[in-house]
């Protein structure tokens, strides 16, 4: 009899796969320094509406310092504060690291930091396999695919993209769904197996 692994073990299995794709890269480029990427021009998400420069989960309440500091443009600080807010208990875990993940995942494009890429992409990660009922998790799926497409791990940008758009629904958050489309259309053209 032929046992279907279970969502949890899926999602850490992404996780752990994840992690060893930055421990593999980070050895790499430690052990080869021309094998690192070339500074490309720092850039910034296009932002999809005037209130904010980042597309941000519906979920998060827009009352929140830390959302209104995300919607601001003002990561260092909407950073710093949601790192003070982690360390002290919080029922607001999952939202808290999704916020995290995204203050890193912009400034990770505008300076081109594969280390933040990598940092936000930890956050995303914990957010999809420790709070499988969180209300992020399908934007975190969503921004876990965009860290691995920018660290050249499109084969699992393409499987992360796919789980995000059975979550992401376009009543809700219709600018993580044009998000994902556009990363999708972005994405090169894998080999379909046999």
């Amino acid at each position: 009899m032929t046992m279907r692994p279970t969502t949890s073990r899926v999602y850490a299995g992404l996780a752990g796969a994840f992690i060893i794709a930055i421990l593999t890269a980070t050895a790499v480029s430690a052990e080869n320094p021309a094998a690192q990427p070339a500074k490309a021009e720092p850039t910034t998400p296009p932002a999809t509406d005037q209130s904010s420069p980042v597309p941000l989960a519906t979920a998060l309440d827009p009352d929140d310092p830390v959302t209104r500091l995300l919607r601001q443009g003002k990561f260092m600080k909407a950073l710093d504060l949601v790192n003070r807010t982690l360390n002290e208990p919080t029922p607001y875990l999952s939202r808290g690291l999704y916020q995290r993940g995204i203050a890193r995942l912009a400034l990770a494009d505008r300076d081109n930091d594969q280390h933040l890429y990598k940092s936000a992409g930890l956050d995303f990660a914990r957010v999809v396999t420790y709070f499988r009922r969180s209300p992020y998790r399908g934007a975190a799926l969503l921004e876990l695919g965009y860290v691995h497409q920018k660290i050249g791990r499109h084969d699992l940008a393409q499987q992360l993209f796919k789980r995000s758009g059975r979550l992401i629904r376009n009543d809700k958050d219709p600018q993580l769904v044009r998000r994902l489309d556009l990363l999708i259309a972005e994405q090169p053209k894998m080999p379909t197996g046999s």
